[in-house]
């Protein structure tokens, strides 16, 4: 149970890579190509980000779900004092609530980061027709 709560820390403290790298295209023409990004392997670490984290929310809340209602049927006799806890299920749950917010920004940091790949890529195309000797004057 230690390793599944390491394993969301780390996720939940390792995202958000394409919201905060991402370079988009300014709002005014590009004068130069090192004015933004087009490169979208932030976005796709972030997509792996979305996947693994909704798994976790997918999987920390079915198994929390089937723990707690496992601990609530059981059938407990007089003379035994230890039912079955379900701690384990509220950590699952835990695990399950944390990751889903974690699963959402993953998602709309990738979002962001494809995003602003695409604007970069076409305000180059932009800036590569205003310098081609065929483009036309002003």
């Amino acid at each position: 149970m230690k390793v599944v709560g390491i394993v969301a820390i780390v996720v939940v403290a390792a995202g958000g890579c394409a919201a905060i790298t991402s370079k988009p295209p300014p709002s005014t023409p590009l004068r130069s190509f090192e004015d933004c990004s087009t490169s979208s392997a932030p976005a796709v670490r972030d997509t792996l980000l979305t996947i693994a984290s909704g798994v976790a929310t997918v999987g920390g809340l079915g198994i929390g779900y089937v723990e707690k209602l496992e601990a609530s049927n059981e059938n407990v006799t007089s003379w035994d004092p230890h039912t079955k806890s379900d701690v384990h299920a509220n950590a699952y749950l835990i695990v399950g609530l944390v990751a889903l917010p974690a699963t959402v920004a993953f998602f709309l940091s990738a979002r962001y980061g494809y995003r602003n790949a695409r604007a970069c890529k076409v305000a180059r195309r932009d800036l590569m027709d205003r310098r081609s000797p065929l483009a036309p004057s002003e």
